[in-house]
């Protein structure tokens, strides 16, 4: 079998206390954490004013469609047809029907 060779212990490694920042130091730091503040609040202006554009360019749309008749605004559903008695004994027999439907939509 191989020999193992001993590691020498070594003692733990102690991190030295940073020393305080100076005046200058603290005044740096700040101006950083300013700086990148005001670049943050900048990107969310640019952010918002596009949002404002897309959100006119869409109502411009909106109203375009309405007036021209292309939009949903006004439309009718088309009516169910009315089943007979035999019809719908028909698709209840396949399954096709629940007749519970009326009841669970009311809950």
């Amino acid at each position: 079998m191989a020999d193992k060779k001993e590691e020498p212990e070594t003692e733990p490694e102690v991190a030295e206390p940073k020393p305080e920042p100076t005046e200058e130091e603290d005044k740096a730091e700040v101006s950083d954490i300013i700086n990148k503040a005001n670049e943050v609040v900048n990107k969310q202006i640019r952010a918002n004013e596009e949002t404002k554009r897309l959100l006119d360019r869409q109502d411009r749309l909106m109203a375009r469609q309405a007036l021209s008749g292309k939009a949903d605004a006004g439309t009718k559903k088309p009516k169910k047809k009315e089943e007979t008695d035999e019809e719908y004994t028909k698709k209840f027999d396949k399954g096709e029907v629940n007749p519970l439907e009326d009841d669970i939509g009311k809950q």
